[in-house]
């Protein structure tokens, strides 16, 4: 199975973030077309932290099609089915749960043909990890692959496949609302210095007029605009190292 991103409108979305942050930057910063390079710039970017946080969002929901395709496979190995059997009917199940994903519909019909060509649970599931990315499904490839060469317990696997994923999304659902909280914290105090620039555009333009009006002026906007952004980095970077320490 090839990786395989849900897009939707995605590039569109994209691209109008990008064009709004780079008008933005001139009505505020500049207030004339030198400020087309820089805003273009800024665009670039807030598009790029817009790409990251659907990454994220793909890889939670990807984490969930894989618990709830786990209980199904489980609920069908305690009725007495096979392994293979199980991924046979969990994926029948998914089909009416996820039906709306199309991407995730794809892999769950190349699943069932190739159980229906004879390849093993095994198999299946290390493409799936290659298609999700997810550890989780990488490391139930190899607990697959060792219950089909020992002959263990099936249905004591998949029970404690299930539990440690639940635990484990429960765990990153409550580490994840904090983190929501700083974010937003973070989105704030980056943007204040913006809404502060145009409240004072807008009730007082002659107070600031100097800094639209003269080299110092610009110099010193692209040097707020540049500290926006280093922050803004900065802010990500540490939010990235906590989720690496919890993964």
């Amino acid at each position: 199975m090839r990786k395989v991103i849900r897009r939707g409108r995605y590039p569109e979305v994209v691209f109008l973030i990008t064009l709004s942050v780079c008008l933005w930057v001139i009505f505020v910063f500049y207030k004339n077309i030198l400020g087309c390079v820089p805003g273009v710039i800024t665009g670039i970017y807030v598009a790029k932290v817009y790409r990251e946080k659907e990454k994220e969002k793909e890889k939670g929901l990807r984490r969930r099609e894989l618990k709830d395709l786990l209980t199904a496979m489980e609920t069908a190995v305690r009725a007495g089915e096979s392994l293979n059997s199980a991924v046979l009917s969990a994926a029948k199940e998914m089909k009416g749960v996820y039906a709306k994903d199309q991407s995730f519909m794809e892999v769950l019909e190349r699943m069932k043909r190739r159980i229906e060509m004879g390849e093993t649970a095994s198999d299946i599931m290390e493409d799936y990890t290659k298609w999700s990315g997810l550890s989780e499904a990488k490391s139930l490839s190899v607990i697959f692959r060792i219950a089909e060469t020992t002959g263990g317990s099936t249905i004591r696997i998949m029970e404690n496949s299930v539990d440690r994923i639940s635990q484990k999304m429960e765990i990153d659902d409550e580490i994840e609302v904090l983190i929501r909280e700083k974010k937003l914290e973070l989105r704030l105090m980056i943007l204040m210095p913006s809404l502060i620039i145009l409240y004072l555009r807008l009730t007082n333009s002659e107070y600031i007029g100097v800094l639209y009006n003269s080299l110092f002026g610009a110099g010193l906007m692209t040097a707020a605009l540049i500290a926006n952004i280093a922050a803004d980095v900065l802010g990500n970077r540490i939010i990235s190292k906590v989720k690496m320490g919890r993964s």
